[in-house]
């Protein structure tokens, strides 16, 4: 079976600046991405362009359209 995490999602307009700038289409995506990658820590996801990205720290950033998300 696929690998699967739960994850706790910040207050919105939160991104995270240690990440993978690869565009992932969809949080669903991301969010199965993230599950299976070990240095995957949190991710985070801009609904305006329905995009996400892999996060391997937690430092974050500001800005409006974001919400990042940490594995339980």
């Amino acid at each position: 079976p696929p690998a699967t995490a739960t994850y706790t999602c910040d207050s919105p307009g939160l991104y995270c600046l240690e990440r993978d700038n690869t565009n992932i289409e969809g949080e669903e995506l991301t969010k199965a991405m993230c599950a299976t990658d070990p240095t995957c820590v949190a991710y985070d996801f801009r609904s305006d362009e329905n995009i996400g990205h892999l996060c391997t720290g937690t430092t974050t950033g500001s800005f409006g359209p974001y919400k990042m998300c940490t594995k339980d």
